[in-house]
């Protein structure tokens, strides 16, 4: 559910936000089981259409492609603001022919933002501290800004 308003109070019993194109939402993937990789060839579809696979920048996106019709949520985590191999796995499981949803967790700043969307991310996970030091306005003006970029307004993007 999208706040209202960009002060909107969330539960406070959400320790994790989700921040889409609108705005703040509450975390719907709390009580979905976790994956691993290493898990995926051992439970069964059912089990992987409703878990969340996590995933970290170093995974292999062909060690996962057998399962990939399967997984309907992926999580991909960032250490840091400065590993972009995120960016890359989440293009990547894209030009595979994932259809899932994909969400950023970790070291993401709102500047990094719009080329999360332009990677095939569909939202990008907050703590509650991260929320409150990155106001909901700031995500929805980065988003808005989707279609603009410097290589666009000087007619070099494809």
């Amino acid at each position: 559910m999208t706040t209202s308003s960009p002060n909107a109070d969330l539960s406070p019993s959400v320790d994790r936000i989700v921040v889409t194109e609108t705005g703040f939402q509450l975390d719907d993937w709390h009580n979905r089981p976790k994956l691993k990789p290493s898990d995926l060839g051992a439970v069964k579809t059912q089990r992987r259409s409703y878990g969340v696979l996590i995933l970290d920048g170093g995974q292999r996106v062909e060690d996962l492609t057998p399962w990939l019709q399967d997984v309907t949520a992926v999580e991909i985590g960032f250490d840091n603001a400065g590993d972009g191999r995120g960016f890359s796995l989440a293009k990547q499981l894209k030009a595979l022919g994932y259809k899932g949803s994909i969400r950023a967790s970790g070291g993401i700043h709102v500047d990094q933002f719009r080329h999360a969307l332009q990677c095939g991310f569909d939202a990008v996970i907050l703590t509650r501290e991260a929320a409150s030091r990155m106001p909901e306005q700031h995500w929805i003006s980065t988003a808005s800004r989707l279609g603009v970029s410097y290589q666009s307004r000087l007619g070099l993007a494809s």
